[in-house]
């Protein structure tokens, strides 16, 4: 047995291919087909709560409670020798003075009174001069994004004093406009006072900057990096309410930062929809609680708000209604939506000819915001109004996407007002829906939708899934109205189901996600353990899933098994492979497969996998058993003989990079995806992610060779290349896979599987490789037997709802030993001696 598992691993012996089977047929021989074990003895997990919390919290406030304790104003305070730590010598400096940096540039202190955060000027002023934290809770609209920095900024000018303030936006669109927007109003050049830094984008030079925007991840990696707040005089931290892992994670650092060697930096926290109290008792200490300045909106507009069984069967017919339970959007809800532009548009006619004003007049302040949950959902959308009103010559729209995505450029479009006669309608994501402000929006239409990444219990791998926005984000979204003039909000739910069914608040993500990011995060971070660092979070996970998380670190090699050479279940010293996975947006095993891929001249293969897994349902059915089965064998066609879901998706990729290379139109495009039953929506998905790696990759020192398409896809039609690509995958993508080797060794065809979240059939586990191999292989089928339980079959045989399609599962464990071996694992202790090999 020993020897067959190092053929496998052996480049230069042959990989035998397995022959495409004829559709219809899939071998029913028992010897082929895994099994159950029929134990009923359940493994012992101990489920650890969070009762380690208290302790480590408790030691936290002592510590906060007594770096702040003689906190007074302006740095003025008694100290004797015995409080002058290490931390001090760098952080007492003398006030650094700005005079001749004030001279370059043009400081107009006149501010916008109209707005209702002008009215809480001084008293902001003074809260953040009084207390190291400050709490603003403020309407949306009300000017808090982009007024209270400059409120900041004109303080230190007036006094001369050196300034250097930092503004977190949870979006790079948001980063970007609203730095932007401050520029216009004070008449600076951008990427001078005021700039934004987004991901890898930046200035070449922050020199001048002293008023940086920028995403949450931004800061977070350079405080990480940095360990200390004091680059930084005053630190805002705006729509604090999205509780994603970088916001919690961000806190955390900032508040134990604050309580070490930065106590002089001010801290702002600002949201519309925030739980202030929770706030204000998390960075609470025993003579200073943090203060919370509520402001209205002062809003001289109305806003009426109108839900779906309020329109009733203007929009809607009995037989659209369906069930309003499921998050969805059918086609019955893109038809409403224009239906209601439509009724805008013959309501706001009608309203220019009783108040004799020009009907071009109201279009200029009319536009409509339709809030959609990504980015299939805004193509469809602008394809149902497209078609809807292209016979409609008396309605011209200007159609403008926003998503996270989009290049700055185009994310300026949604600001600029429609050509003359023109109705602007904004087809958004949840990214509109805080902090940017489009004044000529009147109108929003709200699916009440948004997606959210969750985690499949059976694999942790996480995914986006599409569910209904917490109540406070429709607040939110709702606000994006009546800022020039009344505004109207148009639910598409129910009202009883929005009040009484939908939730308050989303699920932070730090309850609902994987821990690894947040658990390498804690090891860059180097200030105590992964425990006790998350143990500081709002709202802390529970220990057994650190604990867990920390296990599957140690599998995928981001960390040592040991502590200082000491074995500890709950850390473990950070490997070299660990940082650089900490620099990765991926799931750990996708980061591990980009270094795979890497160290065997694979890299840009392994980039687009890598994207494809973290994007759901490349391969796109309409639900009937028929095209379920089409699909299925089209994926199995892209594997090319793989038998590989993986390659399948590094295959379609490359088939569109080429269609759009050559020029291909959309048409064309949709046309292709639907013969291929292939998702579009995905595939944008992925190209965009695959250009965001490899510029992080470049930046990490992994620079792929420069190929096009057809020439990568030439390059892999040589057996032994597939044969390595099918070796990094399965060493790469999971850590669950298995070998089964049988007493009576039979020379057959196995498959190698990975319970991860998608798969050829729902539910069903991935498929790495089909390979021909004298041993017998299954690995973790219980997914699939699940799937075949919820459709109703028969115990022992259960046939696929593909058409002619059947497959037995017949009981044999008696026959097999319990022997296993962890591929990936196993990988890591072998040699390669080939030339195709780098060193990290």
């Amino acid at each position: 047995m020993d020897q067959e598992v190092m053929d496998f691993f052996d480049f230069s012996k042959e990989l035998k291919r397995v022959p495409a089977a004829p559709q219809g047929y899939i071998s029913s021989d028992p010897r082929l087909m895994a099994t159950e074990s029929k134990s009923s003895e359940v493994p012992n997990r101990e489920m650890l709560g969070t009762d380690y919390v208290t302790k480590i919290v408790a030691k936290e406030k002592c510590r906060l409670n007594r770096t702040l304790l003689e906190y007074q104003p302006e740095g003025k305070r008694n100290r004797t020798l015995d409080d002058l730590d290490t931390d001090d010598e760098a952080e007492e400096t003398e006030i650094r003075r700005d005079d001749e940096y004030y001279k370059k540039f043009r400081f107009n202190l006149n501010r916008d009174k109209n707005l209702s955060i002008y009215a809480k000027r001084e008293e902001i002023l003074a809260a953040i001069n009084a207390h190291p934290v400050i709490i603003i809770k403020g309407e949306t609209g009300c000017g808090k994004t982009t007024q209270v920095p400059q409120y900041i900024l004109d303080e230190a000018y007036k006094s001369g004093k050196y300034c250097n303030i930092v503004v977190t936006q949870p979006r790079r669109i948001a980063a970007i406009s609203i730095a932007n927007r401050v520029c216009q109003e004070r008449e600076w050049q951008q990427n001078t006072v005021c700039s934004f830094q987004v991901g890898l984008h930046r200035p070449n030079s922050l020199e001048d900057t002293r008023l940086l925007y920028c995403t949450t991840g931004v800061l977070l990696n350079n405080l990480i990096n940095n360990k200390t707040l004091t680059h930084y005089t005053h630190i805002v931290l705006d729509e604090v309410h999205e509780r994603d892992q970088n916001m919690d994670f961000l806190l955390i650092v900032v508040r134990r930062l604050l309580a070490t060697n930065s106590r002089h930096v001010k801290i702002i926290l600002m949201s519309a929809t925030i739980d202030a109290k929770e706030l204000s008792d998390y960075f609470a200490t025993t003579n200073s609680i943090p203060p919370v300045i509520t402001t209205n909106h002062g809003r001289k507009h109305s806003i009426e708000k109108f839900y779906r069984d309020q329109l009733g069967s203007i929009i809607w017919n009995e037989e659209d209604v369906g069930d309003q339970h499921v998050p969805e959007i059918n086609k019955h809800g893109y038809r409403a939506a224009v239906k209601i532009i439509v009724i805008i548009d013959n309501m706001e006619r009608k309203a220019a000819i009783q108040s004799r004003l020009s009907y071009d007049e109201t279009l200029r302040y009319g536009a409509v915001l339709i809030f959609l949950p990504g980015i299939y959902e805004i193509d469809t959308m602008a394809e149902n109004i497209t078609c809807m009103l292209e016979n409609d010559r008396n309605i011209k729209v200007l159609i403008v996407r926003c998503f996270s995505l989009m290049t700055p450029e185009n994310q300026r479009d949604v600001f600029n007002p429609p050509p003359p006669g023109f109705r602007k309608i904004i087809l958004a994501t949840n990214i509109a829906e805080s902090s940017i402000t489009v004044p000529d929006v009147s109108y929003v239409i709200d699916f009440c939708l948004t997606k959210v990444k969750v985690t499949d219990t059976a694999s942790s791998f996480s995914s986006l899934r599409l569910t209904w926005a917490s109540k406070a984000n429709c607040r939110q979204r709702a606000g994006r109205v009546g800022r020039l003039r009344s505004g109207r909000v148009y639910r598409m739910v129910n009202k009883h189901f929005y009040q009484r069914e939908m939730a308050e608040f989303g699920i932070p993500e730090m309850l609902r996600l994987p821990l690894q990011n947040s658990v390498l995060m804690a090891k860059v971070l180097n200030m105590g353990s992964p425990m006790e660092i998350l143990a500081l979070a709002l709202s802390p996970p529970n220990l057994s899933d650190i604990q867990n998380t920390i296990l599957l670190l140690k599998e995928v090699g981001a960390l040592y098994l040991t502590v200082d050479g000491v074995y500890d279940a709950l850390d473990g010293d950070l490997t070299y492979w660990g940082t650089i996975m900490a620099r990765l947006p991926l799931d750990t095993r996708q980061s591990r497969l980009i270094i795979l891929g890497y160290i065997f001249n694979m890299l840009e293969e392994a980039i687009i996998i890598a994207a494809g897994l973290s994007t759901n349902g490349l391969f796109a059915h309409d639900g009937g058993r028929t095209h379920i089965g089409d699909s299925f064998w089209m994926q199995y066609i892209f594997a090319d003989g793989s038998g590989s879901d993986l390659v399948a998706i590094w295959r379609v990729y490359l088939t569109y990079l080429s269609l759009v290379e050559i020029g291909h139109d959309q048409e064309s495009a949709i046309r292709w995806a639907k013969r291929f039953h292939v998702s579009l929506r995905s595939l944008k998905e992925i190209h965009l992610l695959v250009q965001e790696l490899r510029v992080r990759c470049m930046h990490l020192g992994l620079i792929p060779f420069s190929v096009n398409p057809s020439q990568m896809m030439d390059d892999h039609d040589d057996d032994r290349e597939k044969a390595i690509m099918l070796k990094v995958i399965i060493a790469g993508a999971s850590t669950q896979t298995t070998l089964r080797v049988p007493k009576i060794r039979v020379l057959t065809q196995i498959a190698i599987y990975t319970r991860q979240y998608r798969a050829t059939i729902p539910a069903a586990p991935y498929i790495l490789a089909t390979l021909s191999l004298p041993i017998w292989a299954s690995c973790t089928l219980g997914a699939l037997r699940s799937y075949f339980r919820r459709s109703g079959f028969r115990q022992k045989t259960w046939t696929l709802p593909f058409k002619m399609v059947r497959k037995r599962f017949l009981s044999h464990s008696n026959r097999m030993t319990g022997l296993q071996i962890h591929l990936s694992l196993f990988l890591c202790r072998v040699e390669f001696k080939v030339k195709c090999t780098r060193q990290l």
